[in-house]
């Protein structure tokens, strides 16, 4: 978009541009990372209401009886006529054909965001740091990355990675590039924490 935001499109969904830094949704979901704010945020208009992004990463699904906004982080507002509603991160609204609200929690890294995980924007590994790979895995998992000390989490900054990832999934990768990269690592309830980081 004008404003950086990138878009994963999920399949059956059916989108038109209405303008620079607007989308009109007519069937299926759309999942936004925010750009880096220096142009319009993406409004989203379908049917039911327009989700507006407020620098964050958010999924809008319209479904026949209902439009579902989720937010992983930062906030996403949707309107409908005169009503406004804010969704943070964690949360789910959704708005129904009469303009009824429901709202629920869900988990950054839960079953939703599988189908987003899965177009994740590609990482280059060779060369890389570890710190960077985690980072990127974070913010496509929804996973929180912990560092037992704060030794490992200094090691993981200049500990360079060499390879490719190409066709794993964010998940996959961390499986596939942990072990062999002398760390040791547990999940736990969303939370990635790194116990050691081998020296160079």
């Amino acid at each position: 978009t004008s404003g950086g935001a990138r878009v994963r499109v999920d399949r059956g969904t059916l989108i038109r541009w209405a303008g620079a830094s607007v989308m009109a949704l007519d069937a299926g979901a759309i999942y936004v990372e925010a750009g880096d704010g220096t142009g319009a945020a993406l409004e989203v208009q379908t049917r039911f209401g327009v989700a507006r992004d407020i620098g964050t990463r958010f999924e809008a699904r319209v479904r026949d009886d209902a439009l579902v906004v989720r937010v992983r982080d930062g906030l996403v507002r949707v309107s409908r006529s005169e009503d406004s509603h804010d969704v943070s991160p964690g949360g789910e609204l959704t708005v129904g054909t009469d303009g009824r609200t429901a709202r629920r929690t869900i988990a950054p890294s839960g079953p939703e965001w599988t189908w987003a995980m899965a177009l994740a924007r590609p990482f280059t590994l060779e060369g890389r740091s570890l710190g960077d790979f985690l980072d990127w895995a974070a913010a496509e998992t929804g996973w929180q990355v912990r560092f037992a000390r704060a030794s490992d989490e200094q090691r993981a900054a200049h500990t360079r990675l060499h390879g490719s990832i190409a066709g794993l999934t964010p998940d996959e990768a961390i499986e596939a590039v942990l072990p062999v990269s002398g760390v040791d690592h547990v999940l736990v309830d969303g939370i990635l924490t790194i116990r050691r980081v081998a020296s160079d």
